[in-house]
């Protein structure tokens, strides 16, 4: 059983209902007040008490006018100096996707757990601690963009004003100089954290970041599933990718897939993998 699979199946069912919810009901892009709750877990091995805070900051990317309300959710360890402690971004891909993924899902101090039987009905999973995630040694802060998660643009603002690789990294430079002034971290390392999409983005984040008129430098960069040099391994003839049998089905489309033979390739007509098949990673 390819465990890692049987995680996305459970986790996609999840997100799935919460998505199904939150398309029934537009949330407006209105202040509504900061929500703390006081936790204690363990991570690297040692007990740690955390604060878990969901709120939204209006953030301004240009000068235009154009805005929107940023809402995230930050986990901060309480007995530390917070004006030093490391503090990192993390954010999914899409580019239009929230950050529930690596949320519940990767790296927050709280999981899906789930079984190992794909057939599992979702309504059954539950939320357990994540021994694996790094709170231990930085706060962590889940940021959705606009559109996507509960975050929205401000009245006057086109949602189609964020759909562009700048314009989208403009958002998250703002958020986190904005994220960092209210609490009075701006003097805290930085780190972001992306997964697919994300590295792209992160990239984009750290050049504004770095070159605006008031430098912000970062500590460091994660690229989780990287697509940065996406072209090199997925689009472009004799990549690593094309030289996987497992990833052969999503290397042309429509209907047509290129095979290695050799140094040569040749085409043949494939059916579309399933999304239940089990000998599929992902």
């Amino acid at each position: 059983m390819n465990l890692r699979y049987a995680f996305l199946t459970a986790l996609a069912g999840v997100l799935l209902a919460c998505v199904a919810v939150l398309a029934q009901a537009e949330v407006p892009a209105t202040a509504r007040p900061v929500v703390a709750t006081h936790h204690v877990g363990r991570f690297g091995g040692e007990r740690i008490a955390y604060t878990a805070t969901v709120e939204g900051l209006n953030v301004t990317t240009n000068a235009k006018g154009e805005s929107a309300r940023l809402v995230s959710f930050a986990y901060t360890r309480d007995d530390t100096d917070r004006a030093r402690r490391p503090v990192m971004f993390v954010f999914n891909g899409g580019p239009i996707a929230a950050s529930q993924y690596l949320h519940v899902g990767g790296i927050g101090p709280r999981r899906v757990a789930y079984p190992d039987d794909v057939t599992a009905d979702p309504a059954g999973f539950r939320l357990t601690d994540n021994a694996y995630s790094p709170l231990d040694a930085v706060d962590l802060v889940f940021v959705d963009p606009a559109s996507t998660g509960f975050s929205r643009v401000l009245p006057g603002t086109d949602a189609k004003a964020y759909f562009s690789v700048e314009a989208d990294a403009r958002q998250f430079a703002a958020f986190i100089r904005a994220w960092l002034k209210r609490q009075g971290r701006e003097g805290a390392p930085v780190f972001l954290f992306g997964e697919s999409y994300g590295t792209n983005r992160a990239a984009e984040i750290a050049r504004q970041l770095a070159e605006a008129p008031e430098p912000l430098p970062l500590a460091g960069v994660f690229l989780y599933g990287q697509a940065a040099n996406i072209v090199e391994y997925a689009q472009r003839p004799a990549n690593v990718t094309s030289m996987s049998p497992r990833c052969r089905p999503w290397r042309r489309s429509p209907g047509i897939m290129a095979a290695p033979i050799g140094r040569g390739y040749r085409r043949r007509p494939f059916s579309p993998p399933r999304a239940t098949s089990p000998s599929m990673t992902i």
